[in-house]
C-alpha cells in the first residue's frame, strides 16, 4: 500500500511539473498540453488554475 501511494505521489509531481513546463514556461494552450500529455482538458484547467493564481500572487 505504502508503495502504490508513494507511486500515486510522483505521477501526480510529474505531471503537475510537466504542466508547469507546459503551459506557464513554453505557454502552450490547454489543448497543446492536453495533447501532450494525454490528460483531459478538464483536469489540466484545475492544475494551470493553480499555477495561475499562484503567479499572480507572487
Amino acid at each position: 500500500m505504502k508503495a502504490l501511494l508513494g507511486e500515486m505521489i510522483a505521477q501526480s509531481c510529474e505531471l503537475a511539473g510537466l504542466v508547469y513546463q507546459c503551459h506557464c514556461v513554453e505557454k502552450k494552450s490547454l489543448e497543446e498540453t492536453a495533447r501532450e500529455t494525454n490528460v483531459d482538458e478538464e483536469t489540466l484547467r484545475l492544475i494551470v488554475q493553480y499555477y495561475d493564481l499562484k503567479n499572480a500572487a507572487e
